[in-house]
């Protein structure tokens, strides 16, 4: 695919992200918001390895739970389908 770097598409992708609640109107969020939209969709349209977690009840902390899913990703062990959004 043109504008592709090979060495990118070869490559292991991990969007996590938390879904606690933030005002609708903070700027923060919504760039965060977009680009974490933006992330999924090029990857998916051009057919990257893109695991995708959202920490249920978190914002930006990593959490003690999802340090362990974290850490599992990077091992390239197979994540639970309830890990992954």
């Amino acid at each position: 695919m043109p504008g592709v770097d090979t060495a990118l598409k070869q490559s292991r992708i991990l969007l996590m992200y938390g879904d606690k609640p933030m005002p609708d109107d903070d700027p923060i969020r919504i760039v965060n918001d977009h680009l974490a939209r933006a992330c999924a969709l090029n990857a998916k349209h051009f057919h990257f390895d893109l695991t995708s977690i959202v920490m249920q009840g978190y914002g930006h902390e990593l959490p003690t739970e999802y340090e362990q899913v974290l850490k599992a990703w990077i091992r390239g062990e197979k994540l639970l389908e309830a890990q992954q959004k």
